[in-house]
């Protein structure tokens, strides 16, 4: 799982700058300085839940990740394979620019 993170962590820093908060309430990484992605380590199921900004259908579809809402305007999915990481940051991107 840890390397599943790391990769995915990659990915994203080479097109956005920032970091990840850890919020103890919520027991998740938000992403500052603007929220955009959230990623909350589940190591029962071993698996990351992210959550993007945007309901599921202002996002295009992404291969192998199923893409539910959740609240207050976002949606989530749950990555587990190194295979999903691709389809993973096409998912961050989108949450980048519907926030314009």
């Amino acid at each position: 799982m840890r390397s599943l993170g790391e990769l995915l962590l990659s990915g994203v820093r080479k097109e956005f700058p920032g970091e990840l908060s850890y919020e103890p309430r919520a027991a998740k990484f938000d992403e500052t300085p603007e929220i955009f992605w959230t990623a909350k380590i589940q190591p029962k199921e071993m698996n990351l839940r992210i959550t993007v900004r945007g309901t599921p259908e202002s996002f295009r579809s992404a291969a192998g990740l199923d893409l539910q809402l959740d609240k207050f305007g976002y949606s989530f999915f749950v990555l587990s394979q190194h295979e999903q990481v691709a389809s993973a940051l096409s998912l961050i991107r989108q949450a980048r620019i519907n926030m314009k």
